[in-house]
């Protein structure tokens, strides 16, 4: 019979077979799964780099990525108006500082003739002549203003109503969104110069019958605080006057007051 001595040593070199089994078993097994890359860097370190699992798509452009024929040239229209209104509003700036100091003037020498054509009319106050020079003032500016900015409005209205009828007669002969856009550019710029050079033209026509309109302005201004008719004349130089009609006092025509509006005015 065996000894125990024999046993022990058979059973320990049973378990070394057996556990050498499961290693050898286990690693084959791992051999065949996708195993972590490695990187190597400068210093010879390396690094696990976790796969990617899901390759990610590109990504698809939906309907709405893309702008329309009609979506470009109505935003190239609008553009196009915002630079020409802009341009307009630089244009009405320039002038309304140009025919604010012409305004100083003129209605410096409304204070005077105001003040001259009722030097001997003692029914009338220093302060009611204030008061109608004042009001002279307010509405020439109001209207000398108002005028610029009308006309203006009616220059800038029709280079952009131009520039919509020429796109909607380009598409109906079939041009290509290139051949639209170019021609939006260059009547764009031909409107903006057009703009600049007409507004700047108006403001100059104003200037130049600054006179008349405040003559105009003071007689309804005068006659609505005095009751008075007045009238605005012009003589053979072209100045231009007011004169209080009298008649009803039972002066005689000739008789009437008159003073001239603006003569008082220095050039710039």
């Amino acid at each position: 019979s065996r000894s125990p001595k024999c046993f022990v040593a058979m059973a320990i070199i049973l378990a070394i077979v057996y556990l050498l089994g499961e290693e050898i078993f286990l690693s084959d097994d791992n051999e065949d799964l996708p195993q972590p890359a490695t990187d190597t860097n400068l210093r010879g370190s390396t690094e696990m780099k976790t796969p990617t699992s899901i390759e990610e798509s590109p990504e698809i452009p939906s309907q709405n990525d893309f702008e329309t024929k009609d979506e470009i040239i109505t935003e190239d229209v609008i553009n196009a108006i915002e630079e020409i209104s802009e341009a307009e509003e630089d244009a009405l700036n320039v002038g309304e500082s140009i025919l604010t100091k012409a305004l100083n003037v003129v209605e410096d020498s409304v204070k005077f003739s105001l003040g001259r054509l009722f030097g001997n009319d003692e029914t009338v106050d220093d302060e009611e002549l204030e008061e109608m020079a004042k009001e002279v003032a307010a509405k020439l500016d109001k209207e000398t203003i108002d005028e610029l900015e009308v006309r203006a409005d009616e220059i800038t209205d029709a280079e952009i109503e131009k520039i919509e009828d020429d796109v909607e007669e380009s598409e109906k002969f079939g041009e290509s969104v290139g051949q639209i856009e170019s021609e939006i550019m260059q009547e764009e710029e031909e409107a903006i110069d057009i703009v600049r050079k007409d507004v700047h033209d108006i403001t100059e026509n104003i200037k130049e019958h600054l006179k008349e309109k405040a003559a105009k302005i003071e007689a309804e201004v005068v006659e609505e605080h005095t009751g008075k008719h007045v009238e605005v004349v012009e003589d053979d130089e072209a100045a231009i006057k007011l004169k209080i009609d009298n008649e009803d006092e039972g002066e005689e025509a000739g008789d009437d007051e008159e003073e001239e509006v603006g003569d008082d005015e220095e050039e710039e």
